[in-house]
C-alpha cells in the first residue's frame, strides 16, 4: 500500500504584515503548510530549525536584502529553492536573482494574489519532476555500477532477431569471451565467432525469440570451451514495449568440472566395493564348500561305523 504525499510547506518571508495574511490564506486554501516570518532576521531563525520546501521571500526587507538573505542561507548550510516577491519597476534585479537560483518571481500588482497560487503549484511541481529524474538519474548510475561489478556476465542487444546488435557487455561478459567491450558492441551477434556457427545452441534460443532459462556451451577468443548457466529475458521500458533482450550468463565450467571429477570417483569406488565384495564372497563361498565337503565325509565315516557295530 502506498503512502500519502506527504504536504509541501512553504515559508513566506515578507515585512508586510498586512499582504502576509493574506498571502498564507491564499496557499493554506491549496492545502499546502504555510509558515510566516516578518523579517530576514525572523525568516532564518525559523530556518535553522526546521525546513520547507519552497521559500517566498521578499526582495526588499527592512533588515536584509534578497540576495544577502539567499547568501546567509547558503552560509548556513540550509539552502531551498525560492521564488522572489518584487515591487514594479524591480523585474530586472528579480531577474537577476533567477540566475542566483530562483525558480521565478511575483510582482506585486493588483492581481498578485490571484498568481501566488499558480506560480507555487507550477515551481512545486518542477522540483517534484527534478527530484524524480535525480532518483531515476540516481537508480541508473547504481544499477550500472551493479552490472559493471558483477560477476555475472550481461549482454544487452537490440530487439532483431536471430541476429541483434551488440548494445552493451560489461566487464565480466568480456573476461568470459575474452573479447573486449568495444570490439563487441554495435557488432551483429552473427559477426561475433562466440556466438555464430560455433554456439548453435545460443543461435536456437535466439531463433526462438522468447525468454530462456538453461545451460549451453560458448567458445571464447582463445578457443576455450566454456558452459555457461543463465537466462535471456526481453527489457521493457514504461509502456511495456520491447526495446531490448539481456541475457545473464554464469562460468559453470569448473564447478562442472569438480561434479564430473566427484561422479568420477564416486564411480570408481563402486566399482572397487565390488569386486572386493566379488573376491570375498567366492573366497567365503570356497570355504564353504570345503567345509561342507568335509562335513558330509564325517558324517559318512560315522554312518559306516555304526553300521559295523
Amino acid at each position: 500500500m502506498e503512502s500519502a504525499a506527504r504536504t509541501p510547506t512553504i515559508l513566506v518571508v515578507d515585512d508586510d504584515e498586512g499582504l502576509i495574511v493574506l498571502i498564507e490564506s491564499a496557499l493554506r486554501r491549496e492545502n499546502w503548510n504555510v509558515a510566516t516570518a516578518g523579517s530576514g532576521a525572523a525568516g532564518l531563525a525559523w530556518l535553522r530549525n526546521n525546513s520547507a520546501d519552497l521559500l517566498l521571500l521578499d526582495l526588499k526587507l527592512s533588515d536584509i536584502e534578497g540576495k544577502e538573505f539567499i547568501a546567509a542561507l547558503a552560509d548556513v548550510g540550509r539552502p531551498i529553492p525560492f521564488i522572489i516577491i518584487t515591487g514594479q519597476g524591480d523585474e530586472r534585479v528579480a531577474v537577476d536573482m533567477m540566475k542566483r537560483g530562483a525558480l521565478d518571481y511575483l510582482v506585486k500588482t493588483i492581481n498578485f494574489l490571484e498568481f501566488v497560487p499558480v506560480v507555487v503549484r507550477g515551481a512545486l511541481e518542477t522540483l517534484e519532476k527534478e527530484k524524480r529524474l535525480a532518483l531515476a538519474e540516481k537508480q541508473a548510475r547504481l544499477s550500472e555500477t551493479v552490472v559493471e561489478q558483477s560477476y555475472t556476465a550481461v549482454l544487452i542487444t537490440s530487439v532483431e532477431m536471430p541476429d541483434p546488435e551488440i548494445n552493451y557487455v560489461n566487464p565480466a561478459f568480456a573476461q568470459l569471451t575474452g573479447f573486449a567491450a568495444e570490439k563487441l558492441i554495435g557488432r551483429r551477434l552473427s559477426e561475433v565467432e562466440t556466438f555464430g556457427k560455433r554456439c548453435p545452441q545460443f543461435q536456437r534460443v535466439l531463433v526462438a525469440g522468447r525468454p530462456w532459462i538453461g545451460e549451453l556451451t560458448l567458445h571464447g577468443a582463445n578457443g576455450a570451451r566454456r558452459i555457461v548457466q543463465g537466462g535471456l529475458i526481453p527489457v521493457l521500458d514504461p509502456q511495456g514495449r520491447q526495446i531490448h533482450w539481456a541475457a545473464n550468463l554464469h562460468d559453470i565450467t569448473e564447478r562442472t568440472r569438480l561434479e564430473e571429477e566427484v561422479l568420477a570417483v564416486t564411480d570408481r569406488e563402486q566399482q572397487r566395493i565390488a569386486h572386493e565384495l566379488h573376491d570375498s564372497l567366492g573366497q567365503l563361498h570356497t570355504v564353504l564348500e570345503i567345509h561342507c565337503f568335509l562335513l558330509l565325509k564325517n558324517l559318512a565315516s560315522e554312518d559306516l561305523t555304526a553300521s559295523r557295530e
